[in-house]
């Protein structure tokens, strides 16, 4: 569904998704279990912010921010 919001141009509906999903498997990561889809929700979600026009401190901040809170 992320994709598809993503695709067309739907950025502020797509953030949410992308940060539940990395929560999630950041958590499933901590926990010992290997998420070979991590890497690419990363990817996607500095994408997004990428295309909302943040820089790359703006993208890690949030990125750490979440690994906090997972």
């Amino acid at each position: 569904m992320a994709d598809l919001l993503y695709s067309t141009n739907r950025l502020a509906e797509v953030e949410p998704m992308y940060r539940r999903v990395l929560i999630i498997l950041i958590t499933f990561t901590i926990q010992g279990y290997q998420q070979i889809k991590l890497e690419t929700v990363i990817k996607n979600y500095s994408a997004l912010h990428h295309a909302q026009g943040l820089s790359e401190t703006a993208i890690q901040a949030k990125l750490d921010s979440l690994r906090e809170q997972s």
